[in-house]
């Protein structure tokens, strides 16, 4: 009994994971000048479409046109969900349409923001409602200066407002914040999870071994066979794939590699795709940390973007990147904890470990062809 619902629960997890999609995000500036507040909202014509309607002729395309024709729908929405205060009193202010810009391959709106204040703010409040009745794990990333120093945070639904005290702005002030950002993404990331749970699989269950030569040859290739040398294993794994994960995010948001996010995401979706074929082929060989750390490249560029534009200041983007990988670090790990001991209880059971390494593998291939198909088409 308690081996079927270790089963029903991994194919539930790996049902839900059916509906993954590129984040939805928005991009927050702010900078304290006087009595004056400044910035830009950079917001992606994707969520717009959700939020206000742009496609008027519903060709899937956004032309200038449809998004002018909704210039002060745009405006309005934003006005009403973005608001500014000082100390404790709201900052009158303007949202003002005024270009089109590209992040990660994608169009986003920009919205030039301006608030003035009573007097010279001490503190700053910013307040942030739009799309999260659209879509509810949508995040704002932000970053305001003032007096030459800065700092980032993220805001989302259930943290929609943040205060901000000037005179003790600092970029490190907000490692925390992004350590939270790090779990989110990969425990919200379905595809992430699903290539994660495939590196997992053969090293917690084992291959299959019929026979007394086959079980030699297997101790020969070094697979573990107690709960210790496994949790070792996995470690080598999962640690190559966060140094992969963590260079090409850092290399990406620092402006050194940038791809378009639909090549970005569809190889992602590829990885997950070509490591439960080697999970399902008998003979295929095992590649562990060669794989986690191949494709893990490619998995690091899955946030980049947004952490690239948000910081203008090195110090600032250094702080967000240590955050947001130790984060995703915690988060693997986590999972990881949970979910070994209960694979590896399996191992036992011949029958049984075969069922759930194929019936995952399965499940989580299937996904990878459907994700691939989605974001290439």
């Amino acid at each position: 009994m308690m081996r079927a619902a270790i089963v029903a629960l991994l194919l539930c997890c790996a049902a839900t994971a059916a509906h993954a999609h590129d984040p939805s995000r928005s991009l927050l500036t702010l900078a304290v000048d006087g009595d004056t507040v400044r910035g830009r909202l950079d917001v992606s014509l994707r969520d717009l479409e959700d939020a206000v309607g742009l496609d008027a002729n519903g060709d899937a395309a956004i032309s200038w046109g449809e998004l002018e024709s909704r210039r002060a729908a745009i405006e309005d929405y934003a006005r009403a969900r973005l608001t500014i205060g000082a100390d404790g009193v709201e900052c009158p202010s303007q949202v003002e349409q005024s270009a089109v810009d590209s992040h990660g391959g994608n169009a986003y709106a920009v919205l030039d923001v301006a608030a003035r204040c009573a007097s010279t703010p001490r503190s700053l409040r910013v307040g942030y409602a739009l799309l999260f009745d659209v879509d509810p794990a949508h995040r704002s990333l932000i970053e305001v200066q003032a007096a030459g120093r800065t700092t980032t945070a993220v805001l989302s639904r259930d943290e929609p407002a943040r205060d901000f005290e000037l005179a003790r702005l600092s970029p490190w002030s907000s490692v925390t914040r992004f350590v939270v950002e790090g779990v989110h993404h990969i425990l919200s990331g379905y595809d992430h999870l699903a290539f994660v749970a495939l590196l997992l699989l053969p090293i917690a269950l084992g291959r299959r071994a019929r026979g007394q030569a086959e079980l030699r040859a297997a101790a020969a290739t070094g697979r573990p066979e107690t709960l210790r040398a496994a949790a070792g294993e996995v470690m080598r794994v999962i640690t190559a794939f966060t140094a992969a994960h963590s260079t090409t995010l850092a290399l990406a948001a620092l402006g050194v590699v940038t791809l378009p996010s639909r090549w970005v995401e569809s190889a992602i979706a590829l990885s997950v795709l070509v490591a439960a074929v080697l999970n399902l082929a008998p003979r295929a060989p095992r590649l562990g940390a060669k794989l986690a750390f191949g494709f893990g490249l490619v998995h690091g560029l899955g946030f980049a973007s947004a952490l690239g534009d948000l910081g203008a200041r090195e110090s600032g983007l250094i702080a967000s990147l240590l955050g947001f990988n130790l984060g995703v670090e915690l988060g693997q790990l986590a999972v990881v904890a949970v979910a070994l001991p209960l694979l590896f209880s399996l191992r036992g059971a011949r029958t049984w470990s075969s069922a759930v390494n194929y019936a995952c593998s399965s499940a989580c291939g299937v996904l990878g062809a459907v994700w691939l198909a989605q974001r290439l088409l």
